[in-house]
Order: C-alpha cells, then structure tokens, then sequence
C-alpha cells in the first residue's frame, strides 16, 4: 500500500545526500547568523565605534537573530522537499552574492596604486624610504631632525609629567628640524622656532604680528616644504604672520594655542582654519582635564611660553621612549584583501547604498581613518569653544576670521553620504559664525569650486592635503579678503 500511495501521489523522496546537504545548509545558516549577532555586538561595544551608526547595529543584530530562529525552524519544521528546494535558492543567491563581492574587493584593491607607483608614471622621483629611514640618515650626517611630535599624541595621558604636574605640550621641539609626510614624492623637513612652530626664526621679535594661523595639519603645511604653506605664501605679500598651526589639532587644542602663544602678540587678524574631522578631534580632546579647562576656567592658562626649555627636554625624551612605536606606525601599510569586511558584504551593501562609505576626512598622517565620533553634545562645545575664541580675540581689538578648508572627499565621485555627514557638521557651525558676526571665507566658494580641475590641488589627484597650487590659491584668497576689509600688510612688498 505504501509503494502505491507514493506512486499515485508522484512525489518521491529527496535522495538522502539532497536532505542532508539541505540540513547542513540551514545549520550553516544559523552559524552564519549567529557570526552575524557577534559581528553587531563587536561593533557595539567597540571603544572606537562610531556613535552615530549604533542603530544601525542594533538593527543589524536584530535581523541576524531573526534570520537564525528562521533557520532553525525550518530545520526543525520543513518538508525534506522544501528544505531542499529553500536550500537550493540560498546556495545560488550566496553563490552569486559572493562573487559580486569578490569581484568588488579585488577590483577595489587593483584600482588602488600606491603614490610612487603613480609617480614613476608621471616621471616624478619618489622617495620609497620610510620616514624612520630619512630620519635616521638625517641624524647621522648630522643633521638633528626630529620626529613631529604633535598635541593629540598626548589625548589620553593628559600631556607629559613635569617637573611641577602634567604638562601638555602644544608646539613642539624648538629650534631644530621636524620631518612631515610624504604625499608628493619627498618628506618635508621643516624648521621649527622657538616654540617647535613651522616658522622662519626671528618672527617674535617684531612687536608688531599681523596675523595669526590656527588649525591643524593643513594649517601646519603638511606635504609641502616650509616655502610653499599658507603661512609664507601670505607672508611674502608683506603680512608679519605667524603660523600655530598643528597636525592633528582639534577645536580644543586650537583654544589652547590661541591663549597661549597667540594672545602674548595680539595680532590684528587671527584666522581660524577649519576642517570636517575637527569634530571628529574634538570628541577624543575631551578626555583631557587641561584641554578642557582652557574653556572650562578663565584665564587659564599653564605659562607655556616660559617653560619651553623643559617641554623640549620632555619631547626629546618622549621621542626616545617612542621609537619603536614611531617606527612601527612609519612603516609603508600595503593595501590588503579586507576578509572580514568580505565576510559581511561590505562592498555588496555599498554598491546598493545600504552602508555609508568611510571617507577620507582625517587627515594627519598617513593612515587616515575617518571622522569616529559625533555625539550630541560635540556640537554644543564647539560653539563654546569657537565663542571663546572670539571674545578673546575682541579683547585685544583683534579680528577673528573663520576659514572653511574643504578636503578631498568632497570632490570625488560617489561622495554624496561624505557631503551630507560635511554639510550636517559644517553648515550649523558656519550659521553660528554668521549669527555672531564672525567673517568666513569658504575655500569651497572662492577657490575649489571655481577651479576647472579641483583634484589637481592635491597630492597626484589622491586626495590628502593641498600641494603647492593649492596651498597657494588657498593664501591668495586669505590676503584678497583681508584687504578687502581694509587690512594691509605692516611691510607691504614692492
């Protein structure tokens, strides 16, 4: 009877290897979900998670277990038949899934080339040393050059013990070279002054600055030699400038700097550089207590200026605690087949817009990650920070210029998420200036915008920051608006 009951109702049963490879395929199912759910808590509980993007995992955990309790009911529920039939669409759909992501990783790493290898290209010599290698023949033909040992190295210790409490530096060492990154084929080696800025000796000497810079590496001059940064370039229409610029500078460090080393000049015009990753900067300045009393108390201050001899002898001995750090982090970091992001369809989930692209908006060194942090009240203590800076500068009779500095990100195709996370962080802050009466210049408007071929303005059209050209359209613009408001240089040029 049974043999004949099969036979009327013609549907035999699945061959034995069929049911078993339908049952291991769900089990796989559940193994995968359940990575999926540690993958999500992993990115939860990461002290370096991104804040604005917890929802995100939450959900993401939340549809890894639902897909798991799918797959184990219908391990435990489901026809052998429809098991197998289930099974067979899940292997062709993660089949063909997977070899789209393959394909978009290993044609994401082809496009990928190396600076040097563009540079043999186009003709242009490229120094392939590491920085720890030009550093170290520096030294040994005599030349004492220095790493540059920058504020926000010093985020979490709270600065350097002193011989009175913690110090935190904010120039560096003075009066001696500092070497910067490669991104144009060599490694800039700056002088520093008296207290470790990237200026010409003797600046402080004049009573009378006409100017202050403030910012961070783009400021600072990063990827070019000291002749051809914002600073010299506005200098040599006549301007006594001094540039405190700093690479890796956040809000709160530029506060720092301005009470400490800006306001001893009381220049006439103090221009505040600004970037998109200076929010980013600003959640991870917060953890310092001498960073945030620069807004927190007035008047603060911790005498920097007088107490230059032991911040160079602390640097040093830094830099010598520091070297093989220094030189595992200068090491050459070759683009890698990323398995894990492979794992969980990172490219598959860009090419279908279902995952912001991290862009390169963090621009000090040569790993750059992208803006981490952005919490409610970030916004709120930069405004803090940016008013202080304001009425202090007031307090001298001074001018307070803020300056929009766009990156490279804003320019490249496919950049729409960056210019939505840029304009959520830049337009409230600009709208603040505005409000307060603050003069902006925005780079954007006067200089990129209008350039027939605006990735030209930076290293080999890679993005980082700004080459000679850029740089220089950037300073130009700076001394167009200033005499635009009456300001003139106290040397003019000939």
């Amino acid at each position: 009877m049974k043999g004949n009951s099969k036979k009327i109702s013609g549907i035999p049963n699945p061959p034995k290897i069929a049911v078993k490879i339908s049952n291991a395929v769900f089990i796989i199912g559940i193994i995968y979900s359940v990575l999926l759910t540690m993958y999500g808590i992993y990115k939860i509980v990461d002290p370096s998670k991104d804040e604005t993007r917890l929802m995100f995992y939450f959900a993401y955990i939340l549809i890894a277990v639902i897909t798991a309790t799918l797959f184990y009911l219908g391990l435990r529920m489901l026809s052998d038949k429809l098991k197998m039939n289930v099974s067979l669409l899940i292997i062709t759909s993660s089949i063909s899934i997977y070899t789209i992501e393959f394909f978009l990783e290993f044609q994401r790493i082809k496009e990928i080339k190396p600076r040097a290898t563009i540079a043999e290209e186009q003709g242009i010599p490229f120094d392939t040393r590491t920085k720890m290698e030009v550093l170290v023949s520096l030294n040994n033909n005599g030349i004492e050059t220095y790493p540059n040992v920058y504020p926000s190295l010093f985020r979490t210790t709270n600065g350097l013990n002193g011989s009175e409490g913690n110090i935190y530096p904010l120039g560096g060492i003075s009066n001696t070279k500092a070497i910067l990154n490669n991104e144009l084929g060599f490694f800039p080696i700056i002088n520093t002054d008296k207290y470790g800025f990237n200026n010409p000796k003797g600046l402080y000497k004049n009573s009378k600055i006409d100017m202050v810079l403030i910012g961070d590496s783009f400021t600072e001059g990063y990827s070019v030699q000291s002749d051809k940064n914002i600073a010299e370039v506005i200098r040599k229409t006549g301007f006594n400038i001094v540039n405190l610029g700093r690479g890796g500078n956040g809000p709160l460090t530029e506060l720092a700097i301005l009470k400490e080393y800006a306001e001893p000049l009381r220049p006439r015009i103090v221009l505040w550089l600004y970037v998109v990753n200076d929010y980013g900067d600003l959640h991870y300045e917060m953890n310092s207590s001498i960073l945030m009393s620069y807004l927190n108390l007035n008047n603060y201050s911790q005498q920097l200026i007088s107490k230059q001899d032991e911040i160079d002898n602390l640097l040093k001995s830094y830099v010598s605690d520091e070297q093989e750090t220094f030189a595992l982090n200068w090491k050459p970091k070759k683009e890698r087949v990323d398995y894990l992001k492979m794992f969980v369809l990172t490219n598959f989930r860009i090419m279908l817009k279902l995952i912001i692209i991290k862009l390169n908006i963090m621009l000090e060194e040569p790993t750059m990650t992208p803006v981490k942090k952005y919490v409610s009240s970030t916004p709120i203590l930069f405004k803090q920070i940016l008013s202080k800076a304001s009425d202090m500068v007031a307090k001298w009779e001074g001018m307070l210029y803020f300056v929009y500095l766009p990156t490279f990100d804003r320019y490249t195709t496919g950049s729409k998420d960056f210019l939505k996370i840029e304009h959520e962080f830049r337009n409230e802050i600009i709208n603040f200036m505005k409000d307060n009466d603050v003069p902006i210049i925005d780079m954007h408007k006067e200089v990129f915008s209008k350039h027939p071929n605006v990735q030209s303005l930076f290293p080999f059209t890679l993005g980082g920051h700004y080459n000679d050209e850029g740089y220089r359209l950037v300073a130009e613009a700076i001394v167009k608006r200033i005499n635009s408001d009456g300001f003139v240089s106290s040397h003019p040029t000939k």
